[in-house]
């Protein structure tokens, strides 16, 4: 991965006697009632749309990263969308494979679901991306590999909104924690939007993010985006993430779209 209280005691002591238990009880309740409305705006996530992608070549085969399935809302197509990134050092490769490479190289590649190994995709068509290259100073709209996937009647997938994010929304990274089974949704604050990149204060600045380049971002409603590429800590040693925006992802498939509105500048 990229990696680029003691304190209310007197305040309690001074208010409490002006405040009646009745008022402060209901201060409580409605305190829980609004942790559990925040909990329960979280998404709900989807069985089997994401995966451990393996690439494999005439020669060899690597593995590294996350992969998704998402269905664009517009045309209907399948594609199983990881990052760029994952075909160079990233995963133990001696260079960076350009789009051309991988469109000459690359025959398939195989996803075992995070929720259900027994599931398995193959996406054997690369969807090339002119330019393609890894996140830099520049943004990360380039770090993308998308694939096809056959249609297949009742598979899930997740549903690309490309609308613009605003700054102080929430998102949601849904990952499978590495050297474990267990998949989850890490929050986030959006801090900083470009056309070109999504970055966000991630909730938990404990949390072990290996091998999750690749997953998607997801917003309350379930739908993707961005996609996660990986770690950075600021000067003051907070610890945020970095996306490749939905709209950059849709626009590998359907370059000539025309972009949703946006106040970005």
């Amino acid at each position: 991965m990229i990696k680029r209280s003691a304190c209310l005691r007197p305040y309690l002591k001074l208010h409490l006697p002006t405040v009646s238990l009745m008022k402060f009880r209901q201060f409580i309740s409605s305190s829980l009632f609004a942790v559990a409305l925040t909990a329960a705006a979280q998404p709900v996530p989807l069985p089997n749309v994401i995966f451990r992608p393996t690439f494999l070549s005439p020669d060899i085969a690597h593995n590294a990263g996350m992969a998704f399935r998402v269905k664009d809302p517009v045309g209907g197509g399948h594609y199983f969308v990881t990052a760029h990134t994952l075909f160079g050092p990233a995963a133990d490769l001696d260079i960076q494979m350009s789009s051309e490479d991988i469109a000459r190289v690359i025959v398939a590649a195989v996803g075992v679901s995070c929720t259900d190994p027994k599931n398995v995709v193959v996406a054997r068509n690369y969807v090339p991306l002119p330019e393609a290259r890894r996140a830099d100073d520049k943004g990360s709209e380039k770090d993308i590999a998308v694939f096809e996937l056959p249609n297949k009647l009742n598979d899930l997938s997740l549903v690309l909104d490309p609308s613009p994010m605003v700054r102080g929304e929430r998102v949601w990274l849904f990952v499978k924690y590495n050297g474990t089974n267990r998949v989850g949704l890490e929050g986030a604050i959006v801090a900083y939007v470009t056309e070109t990149e999504i970055r966000y204060v991630l909730e938990n600045q404990e949390v072990d993010l290996k091998s999750t380049t690749g997953a998607p971002v997801l917003s309350k409603e379930g739908k993707v985006v961005g996609m996660h590429l990986g770690v950075f800590s600021s000067q003051t040693q907070r610890r945020f993430g970095y996306a490749a925006p939905a709209a950059a992802i849709r626009a590998v498939w359907a370059p000539l779209m025309k972009k949703d509105p946006t106040v970005l500048k």
